[in-house]
């Protein structure tokens, strides 16, 4: 076996190590990484929907998503910004969609042409160059529209698109380094075809400048045994100058070594639990209620407005009047209700502003919704955060949805029966929704007594002099 024939072989069995690095590990983060592109292009998506700044696309359930496609980029004129920007981005959300959860992440299926295809489109929008002045048309609507929201004075959906803008930054550099190693291996399967096929099979001699010299040769040869596939010169001239180049040791040892695999460093683990993740899944468990505080307090906010508009005397409305028009004073709608104290076992009452504590609700089910989609800083805090600030964390907000727990019951008999006997029919129940969130909280709860249980045995086992625990 001759020194090419040989490298041809250690090459091959190389790609075949790169190949199962790239499906056991790299395809998985790719994944991982377009969902969360996805997750985090949606916390927009949806915001520019509920602002009004574009519009549903009429006709997004009658075209199906047969494939990858870019959406247009074309220049449109400024009166058409809101209705073409609707429809590119509804476009555009339906290729997310098909990504995540149609297309097929493998090496068969990712073509060299499919690779660019997905690398544009995680550069549709260029989310780390956001500005009024960039040349693509579409990045600088977007930037338009996100400048409205982060100026409109409401803090919660400028902090949703300035969180997700920099997912989309971070998600989109991490997508496009990962395609580069499956373009990498591509480019060298390829290289390993030229080589089997064709320059391992003529008689050519190292050179001064091989690629210049033999690539007629190759060519002709190429053409005769490999006419079906597309013939790139550039690629040709590497395997020229890898393996008959006055630098091919060097080439070849280079190559050979980018191809191995990264192997992650192994530390050596503790026996026991990782209490830090003990926490994690404790609150994650406890993130799960912000669908359940969503559903209440939407339809809690129905029942406030269906008592608000009910009918009132003429004396009511014009103390109203006078109040809000000439004192200039704003009275916030104050409920009082009911609840069951549980150290005295007695009913009690409280006063519940109602438009500041629907406003907490809502950025309560907004900070869990990020939790659980791993968007947001405080979900990324939450990664790095330290054994007693993630303890910290559960144990304060656990509190907390025990008080809103309180209120959302005390506010849910209250409707029921301070709205009118006509209406009533009108009001909605949210029993089945307290059980949802009383339930998420018993879980949460019952993980965070599994922690302190775990903690303290440990340490009881430590004061024993048992210490590799």
């Amino acid at each position: 076996m001759d020194a090419t024939t040989e490298f041809s072989q250690q090459l091959a069995d190389a790609l075949l190590e790169y190949r199962e690095y790239l499906e056991g590990t790299e395809f998985t983060k790719l994944r991982e990484e377009f969902r969360m592109f996805y997750l985090a292009f949606e916390g927009i998506y949806k915001t520019l929907k509920k602002k009004g700044l574009i519009q549903d696309d009429p006709y997004r359930f009658e075209a199906k998503v047969a494939g990858l496609e870019l959406p247009d980029q074309s220049n449109f004129l400024e009166n058409e910004r809101d209705d073409k920007m609707s429809i590119r981005l509804s476009q555009f959300d339906a290729q997310l969609d098909y990504i995540n959860n149609y297309f097929q992440f493998s090496l068969d299926e990712l073509t060299l042409d499919r690779i660019k295809l997905l690398a544009k489109i995680t550069t549709y929008i260029r989310w780390n160059e956001l500005t009024e002045t960039n040349p693509s048309i579409n990045t600088r609507s977007m930037a338009q529209y996100l400048m409205k929201i982060k100026h409109g004075g409401e803090n919660l959906s400028a902090g949703i698109v300035k969180d997700s803008q920099d997912q989309l930054a971070k998600y989109g550099r991490s997508i496009r380094t990962r395609l580069k190693k499956i373009t990498r291996y591509h480019r060298e399967s390829y290289k390993l075809a030229i080589r089997q096929q064709i320059t391992d099979t003529l008689s050519l001699e190292p050179t001064g400048n091989p690629a210049e010299q033999y690539m007629p040769q190759v060519k002709r040869a190429f053409m005769a045994s490999m006419g079906d596939r597309p013939f790139y010169a550039e690629l040709i001239s590497e395997v020229l100058n890898e393996d008959f180049g006055p630098e091919r040791e060097e080439l070849q040892s280079a190559l050979l070594k980018d191809l191995r695999p990264e192997r992650e460093v192994k530390q050596k683990k503790k026996i026991g639990p990782s209490f830090e993740e003990m926490l994690l899944d404790a609150i994650r468990t406890m993130a799960q209620s912000s669908r359940a505080l969503e559903l209440c307090i939407t339809k809690l906010n129905e029942n406030h407005y269906l008592l608000e508009n009910q009918r009132i005397s003429l004396g009511t409305r014009l103390r109203r009047w006078f109040t809000h028009n000439v004192l200039k004073a704003h009275q916030e709608r104050t409920y009082e209700i009911e609840y069951m104290d549980p150290v005295t076992s007695t009913r009690r009452t409280e006063r519940v502003p109602y438009a500041a504590f629907s406003d907490m609700v809502l950025k309560k089910s907004k900070l869990y919704g990020g939790i659980l989609g791993k968007i947001g800083t405080v979900a990324t805090r939450l990664e790095r955060a330290g054994e007693e600030q993630l303890f910290q964390f559960l144990h304060k907000n656990l509190e907390e949805l025990q008080l809103i727990h309180r209120r959302l019951t005390g506010l849910d008999a209250f409707f029921k029966t301070e709205v009118s006997p006509d209406q009533r029919k009108q009001v909605r129940g949210i029993k089945n929704d307290l059980t949802t969130l009383k339930n998420t909280m018993v879980n949460a709860n019952q993980k965070k007594h599994d922690y302190v249980s775990k903690k303290e045995e440990i340490e009881q086992l430590k004061k024993l002099g048992i210490q590799d625990v």
